[in-house]
């Protein structure tokens, strides 16, 4: 299990050092709960042969064992040692892993950053008091709170940040922050490929809490300059990426395509968030700047679904880190947003009618190992049959309306409940629409949920035995 930690998990997530942990290990000291919170994230890169070896019948109960063994151990206050918790809460706080309501990944993530800060890791002067291999370790796992930070509250996964730029001025990671001791036959050399990927979405995240700043006055919309400014940044840090991480490198088949397409995906996800968020100041906007971000909205969206649709046909996402189907959930949301909308093309609409589709047979694909997806593919699922998306099923028609001919509002063939047909009427998911839900609910819960899409999904049942964590998971109201 911890060769495939090294192999699968620690790429994007290295809060360890390698070395020390394996001699751990191996001398028996290693520290009980975070071996089960390496376990419980590392779980679904395991075949099925190795999960039955282990007493498992599947990644879900695997998952949940290690985690509530996990749970247990900190409830108990049997770890003690403080680098130990702060790895293991981080661990803890991916979203695969929200069992219990009451200990979600938030939970988790709000005591990591508390150690953190506890230890003094948002500060440089920290730094001189640790041994050269911890220095090196805490100054990962600072950033990757950090990117967390931002990459939650972006999602809409937190309303505040945990973090105050201001009072960090902790030293950028570099290439030295992965030094180890020779390597061995279970720790071989750690690819440059995978540091660049983990140096790269710092700098990502960096812009990301650009975006966050030009979007927190929610009255005022943003100036316009400073919105192309940013905009310009991000094409500016996926120009500059390094060569085995750039687009162009997509032709080569080789092993380093999976850190190549999450670090495009995480590109292209936060254009298609801070495009979506400034949209929401369309009442504000000149008919020339809303046409410019609606172009770039749409073309971030269909770059995102290339990649993510190149890497499902190499079947590599597989591999990748948890936070792609998170990323393909909120495109999901994106294009079903696009696609209701009465200003999308015929053209444009039979695009993302397919790219739908794709998305969910992925979904479908991939259900059994990751317990997000599973979920993903159910409410996602549910949608697109009711509003006629599906490639199986009739489209809704446009061309009529509640008061139209005969009374009905061309959504007669797909059966839907009483009060969802108004819902599901042309410019429903529309910025410009006079309706109370406007289409923003992705980056703004706040805006309200059509209550009837919820109720009437609930009664259908794809929910059952399903707890909070879950719906936490799958942000509902972002994406409906």
């Amino acid at each position: 299990m911890l060769n495939l930690f090294f192999k699968h998990v620690f790429p994007y997530t290295p809060v360890v050092d390698r070395c020390q942990l394996v001699a751990d290990r191996q001398a028996g000291n290693c520290s009980t709960f975070l071996l089960y919170a390496i376990f419980s994230i590392t779980v679904p890169y395991s075949k099925p042969m190795t999960l039955h070896d282990m007493g498992f019948d599947s990644v879900t109960h695997a998952q949940r064992t290690f985690f509530s063994r996990a749970r247990l151990l900190f409830d108990f206050g049997c770890e003690e040692n403080q680098l130990s918790l702060l790895q293991g809460s981080f661990l803890l706080s991916s979203f695969q892993n929200s069992f219990a309501p009451d200990k979600d990944f938030r939970f988790w993530l709000n005591q990591a950053m508390h150690i953190a800060t506890l230890m003094g890791l948002h500060r440089r002067n920290v730094e001189y008091e640790l041994q050269p291999s911890v220095q090196r370790v805490c100054r990962r796992i600072w950033w990757l709170l950090y990117q967390r930070d931002i990459m939650f509250m972006l999602a809409g996964f937190e309303n505040v940040r945990h973090i105050n730029d201001e009072e960090v001025d902790s030293r950028p990671v570099c290439h030295a922050d992965w030094l180890e001791t020779p390597p061995t036959a279970m720790l071989p050399v750690i690819p440059d490929i995978e540091i660049e990927f983990f140096i790269e979405n710092c700098k990502l995240t960096k812009l990301g809490a650009q975006c966050l700043r030009l979007s927190l006055n929610t009255d005022v919309a943003p100036s316009m300059v400073n919105v192309r400014e940013i905009g310009q940044a991000i094409v500016t840090w996926r120009t500059n990426l390094p060569p085995g991480l750039r687009a162009e490198g997509s032709l080569y088949g080789n092993s380093t395509d999976i850190w190549q397409s999450v670090i495009l995906t995480f590109g292209f996800r936060l254009e298609c968030l801070f495009y979506r968020t400034i949209r929401r100041f369309s009442s504000s906007l000149s008919p020339s700047d809303l046409e410019w971000v609606n172009q770039r909205l749409l073309g971030a969206m269909f770059d995102l679904s290339t990649v993510l649709r190149r890497a499902m046909a190499l079947d590599i996402l597989s591999t990748g880190p948890p936070s792609l189907i998170v990323c393909t959930t909120q495109l999901l949301a994106l294009q079903i947003d696009t696609v209701l909308s009465p200003q999308c093309s015929r053209g444009t609409r039979h695009a993302l009618k397919a790219d739908i589709n794709a998305m969910l047979a992925h979904l479908e694909d991939v259900k059994d190992c990751w317990l997000n997806a599973k979920w993903a593919s159910r409410v996602f699922g549910w949608v697109v049959s009711r509003t006629g998306l599906s490639l199986r099923e009739p489209e809704i028609s446009r061309g009529s309306t509640a008061n139209g001919p005969g009374g009905n509002s061309g959504h007669s063939s797909l059966n839907l409940p009483e009060g969802m047909v108004q819902q599901l009427q042309p410019g429903c998911l529309n910025d410009n629409s006079d309706k109370s839900y406007q289409g923003n609910a992705l980056l703004d819960p706040s805006e309200g949920l059509p209550e009837t899409w919820f109720q009437d999904m609930i009664n259908s049942g794809i929910l059952e035995e399903q707890d909070q964590g879950i719906y936490d998971i799958m942000n509902l109201r972002m994406a409906f």
